[in-house]
């Protein structure tokens, strides 16, 4: 072996850099590092904006993060600091965040994941309209989607200012309504679903989307009309599928499969209505 190729291998000390980029910095920042006593946060305010994220993780508790959420929204936090928070209260209350910091979410709320907020307890109307209020103009659906699904496990009502105030997001939530909400749902809102949005729906709720969905695509005609329709024909009465049928239009079997057993059962004078 050639003498610089021996010293090379002898001593290794030369790759100690590249081993140390493969950790994140706050990572090795955050291990075996005490808060420094004069650095304990005793209240969130600007000073905490120049924190290294290792002093965040050693110097704020949770507990201070959970009572001083609405001074959290007020401060103009980086967004990995604003992930350190997230860290802090995640496990200050593993189970899911409680009501009284819920109702105190602000902005904070965009920091979170649809998973959060399944954990949540109930929570009031009020707490739904502000949050969704928040979520207007982010990429917000899916954390929109499970709010609704978890407020409505608590049995809470949506008003019609609500359900107005969903119509600005993707209608992932239709399916978490009942019959009489979605009632008060704007027909133009059809428009935007797409199947996978509607593979939860009951009967009761296919029921009313279906005519939503008949005034919706009114102006459109043939196979083009049978495409936007067919995610809705599961609500379809028999009158409407013997329409469909006299216009010779072809219906493939998963399609089919949606439609309710009794709008397509064969009748002794009409034959079969699908």
């Amino acid at each position: 072996m050639t003498p610089w190729l021996q010293g090379t291998t002898r001593d290794q000390s030369w790759q100690r850099p590249e081993l140390t980029v493969l950790l994140p910095r706050d990572r090795r920042d955050t291990e075996k590092k005490a808060c420094p006593p004069e650095r304990r946060a005793r209240v969130v305010d600007e000073n905490l904006v120049f924190y290294e994220p290792w002093e965040l993780e050693a110097c704020v508790d949770g507990a201070l993060l959970a009572a001083q959420m609405d001074r959290v929204n007020t401060v103009p936090f980086t967004y990995q600091q604003l992930g350190v928070f997230k860290r802090k209260l995640d496990e200050l209350y593993p189970q899911g965040y409680p009501e009284s910091l819920v109702r105190h979410l602000g902005y904070f709320f965009l920091e979170l994941t649809p998973e959060d907020i399944h954990k949540w307890n109930a929570m009031s109307l009020e707490t739904v309209k502000s949050l969704l209020e928040v979520s207007k103009g982010h990429k917000m659906d899916a954390q929109v989607a499970a709010l609704i699904a978890r407020y409505l496990v608590g049995r809470g009502q949506l008003d019609k200012a609500t359900l107005d105030t969903l119509a600005a997001f993707h209608p992932t939530y239709l399916c978490f309504l009942s019959p009489e909400q979605l009632e008060s749902v704007h027909h133009s809102v059809v428009w935007a679903a797409r199947p996978p949005d509607l593979d939860a729906c009951r009967p009761a709720q296919m029921d009313v989307l279906y005519p939503k969905a008949r005034l919706a695509f009114q102006n459109m005609s043939g196979s083009e009309y049978l495409e936007k329709m067919k995610p809705y024909l599961g609500g379809a009465p028999t009158e409407d599928l013997r329409a469909l049928s006299r216009q010779n239009i072809s219906m493939d079997l998963a399609t089919f499969r949606t439609l309710r057993p009794e709008a397509v059962v064969v009748r002794p004078r009409g034959g079969a209505a699908g």
